[in-house]
């Protein structure tokens, strides 16, 4: 169980890196709040499914 949950973490921790070149790229027509937000969801959802 604690390896899984560290994996689980790595995931989340590449994600989240992930999401913030992305971030610094900024999605077309979002403004960086709206940007965040649909990230934060996108972790939110993948947490979920892994957990």
């Amino acid at each position: 169980m604690f390896v899984s949950e560290c994996v689980e973490i790595k995931k989340i921790n590449r994600i989240l890196e992930y999401t913030k070149i992305k971030m610094k790229k900024k999605l077309p027509g979002l403004s960086a709040p709206q940007n965040l937000r649909c990230w934060e969801l996108i972790v939110e959802r993948t947490v979920k499914k892994s957990v």
